[in-house]
């Protein structure tokens, strides 16, 4: 149980899951800073369950997540309204549609 965690550094855990993933958002609900870069097993799926379920996130890294997709970063920017800080870099299967979408949202 981690309820008052708020900043989660799991960068390089090459071995966590998207079922992983979502076993954290459910315990650790207060959440504003997930590190996840190179956490080679996340992919789209616990990407959205982490947009759907720890809406207080305002710092989130993705570097090198490979497996991570457009509809991913769809669901990030409609449901973390709180983001303020985003890394996709090296993120490897998004369109270049979606990096331009991103990049109209930091604008804004």
């Amino acid at each position: 149980n981690c309820q008052l965690l708020s900043s989660l550094d799991l960068g390089w855990c090459e071995r966590i899951s998207d079922q992983g993933i979502a076993d954290l958002c459910a315990g650790c609900t207060r959440l504003t800073e997930l590190n996840l870069s190179y956490c080679e097993s996340v992919t789209s799926k616990g990407v959205i369950e982490i947009a759907r379920n720890c809406p207080s996130i305002h710092t989130l890294d993705l570097t090198g997540l490979s497996r991570v997709e457009d509809d991913a970063v769809a669901e990030i920017l409609k449901s973390m309204l709180n983001l303020s800080w985003l890394s996709l870099s090296l993120c490897e299967l998004l369109s270049k549609n979606t990096l331009s979408v991103v990049m109209d949202w930091g604008e804004g």
